[in-house]
């Protein structure tokens, strides 16, 4: 796999400017409660597409860690933290919902903000850690305006991303509403246009679409997803080869 491919910029001028140190902070933090807690969380989202170089576009950027329960989350959020990080709960309570349950924070060792969010998804967690560790491991070291950071950090592989993206309920409206520029749609497409042409990729989803023996409804929204491509404004992407593997595969 080449998911840590470096991408042409660094993934970190994605995140605006006056968020850069703070961000950068942040991830040492998390680095360093990883090595001493071992598998409490697990980053996804959008920023884990970020940073394995798949999006390279800017925006307000957030960290999703997930946890493999709310024991896991709870050691996390007592497990002292550098003495120059802030932390702010932006929830009062941890607010479950009928297929999520998230806990919003706020954490800075700058003047700016990151929002940081705990995420409890059921089975989720196993998920993306079925899979050798050296993949979900993500080390590197960083310099950035003559300071180095140095990062060592759990993040989802985009291979197993874009199985939840076409899983997501998020992405099945958004095809409905054909909106080019919503969060999943878009995910997607960037993620079949820098893997689309590997066979392994369309291997590592078939395998993870029949671990969650979601193989019939993968295929069916990715089915859906070329058959809009036209309509929805990503007609330039010329998948007809790999959508036959992927459709013998699953």
């Amino acid at each position: 796999m080449d998911e840590d491919q470096v991408a042409e910029t660094p993934w970190y001028e994605h995140v605006i400017p006056r968020g850069r140190h703070n961000l950068l902070n942040i991830l040492v933090e998390l680095s360093r409660l990883f090595e001493q807690k071992g598998e409490s969380f697990i980053i996804i989202g959008a920023f884990s597409l970020l940073i394995r170089g798949v999006l390279t576009y800017t925006v307000l950027w957030d960290l999703d860690l997930l946890f493999k329960d709310r024991e896991s989350m709870d050691k996390f959020i007592e497990a002292p933290k550098s003495p120059e990080v802030e932390i702010e709960h932006l929830d009062e309570e941890l607010m479950v919902g009928k297929t999520i349950s998230s806990l919003h924070t706020a954490w800075r060792f700058t003047a700016n903000w990151f929002n940081v969010d705990y995420i409890l998804l059921p089975g989720d967690f196993d998920f993306y850690r079925a899979n050798p560790e050296e993949e979900i491991t993500l080390k590197s070291e960083v310099t950035f305006e003559g300071k180095s950071y140095r990062l060592n950090l759990p993040v989802a592989t985009p291979w197993d991303m874009i199985v939840k993206k076409l899983l997501s309920p998020r992405f099945e409206r958004e095809l409905e509403s054909r909106d080019s520029l919503s969060v999943d749609v878009r995910h997607v497409f960037h993620l079949l246009s820098k893997y689309g042409d590997a066979p392994a990729f369309w291997e590592r989803v078939a395998k993870k679409a029949a671990y969650l023996k979601q193989s019939h409804q993968v295929k069916g929204n990715l089915l859906r997803f070329f058959s809009l491509k036209d309509e929805i404004g990503y007609g330039q992407m010329n998948l007809d080869e790999n959508l036959a593997v992927m459709v013998s595969a699953l």
